[in-house]
């Protein structure tokens, strides 16, 4: 589906490594289950097939396109779940989002729309080696970054979109916040 739609692997690679390092870090005390987190790696390798149609919203895209079309090995469950995901990377979310998902996996599923989200602003960051001592805490509602002042100053425009998303990821039930050391 990559190659149908010409999306850069690269970027798709930092996206579904960085969502695999978040969702490893919260993978216990979120009791995250493997194919959570398969699915969530999934969706970061396809959440820019949307692209091909319209830069604008092209979150929206994507969820349309892995929701409605034929992905041999997995399940209708599945694509909504991972469509959802998708759906909810970008801007405010809609109070339907999570209407698709069933009641025992909504509360799963807003904990990694919000990983996927650190995942996409992650990428920009060439390498994860480039956070030398990023580290993730984490307990029921809450998901703390924890950086060094130097990589802050370096990166802010990083910073600032995570700023900008906390209120969004807030609205999932999971308090983001960033703590420079």
């Amino acid at each position: 589906m990559q190659k149908r739609y010409s999306v850069d692997e690269k970027i798709a690679d930092m996206v579904t490594q960085r969502v695999g390092l978040l969702a490893d870090a919260t993978r216990s005390p979120w009791q995250l289950q493997d194919s959570d987190i398969d699915l969530l790696k999934w969706a970061g390798a396809l959440h820019e097939i949307g692209v091909a149609i319209s830069q604008k919203n092209y979150s929206q895209h994507s969820a349309y396109l892995v929701l409605n079309t034929d992905l041999p090995g997995f399940a209708q469950q599945d694509q909504e779940i991972m469509a959802t995901l998708i759906a909810g990377l970008k801007g405010r979310l809609r109070a339907s989002l999570l209407d698709s998902v069933a009641k025992r996996k909504r509360e799963s599923v807003a904990r990694m729309i919000v990983l996927l989200r650190l995942a996409v602003i992650l990428k920009h960051v060439e390498a994860l080696e480039e956070i030398p001592d990023l580290s993730v805490c984490v307990d029921q509602q809450s998901l703390t970054l924890s950086y060094p002042e130097s990589w802050g100053t370096d990166h802010p425009l990083t910073i600032w979109e995570i700023e900008q998303g906390a209120d969004a990821m807030g609205q999932l039930g999971v308090s983001v916040q960033l703590k420079a050391n």
